[in-house]
């Protein structure tokens, strides 16, 4: 019994995308927090704030002719592009983790939230 080809690999791609789902959704792992921190990406709050800063601007502008300040700020906005990725990635994964923590707590009972059994992050 030969089973056609076209028919099988629309059915295994079908069931590796339902195992996928599966395996995201229902049987996500449990993380704790030193577990998440190795997921963020670094962000570095000072050059972040200077590629926001107009005086900055102003001044690269004042100081470089206008071809060289044209070079200069198609850098600064691809490292602005770059930061907000970042700051969405990091945004991200600590939504996904405090959704997990949630799901957690939501399982317990009050009487389960004493000085003696502190919630474990």
């Amino acid at each position: 019994m030969n089973i056609p080809v076209s028919i099988v690999i629309p059915l295994l791609l079908t069931a590796a995308f339902f195992i996928a789902v599966a395996r995201f959704t229902v049987y996500r792992p449990h993380y704790k927090l030193p577990q998440v921190i190795q997921f963020v990406r670094k962000l570095d709050v000072v050059e972040l704030s200077d590629l926001f800063n107009a005086d900055e601007e102003w001044a690269l502008r004042n100081v470089s002719d206008p071809r060289e300040f044209r070079k200069i700020q198609r850098e600064r906005i691809r490292l602005a592009f770059e930061y907000l990725q970042r700051l969405g990635h990091n945004a991200d994964v600590i939504q996904s983790w405090a959704v997990d923590l949630y799901d957690e707590i939501g399982n317990k009972k009050a009487k389960d939230f004493t000085l003696q059994r502190p919630v474990d992050l």
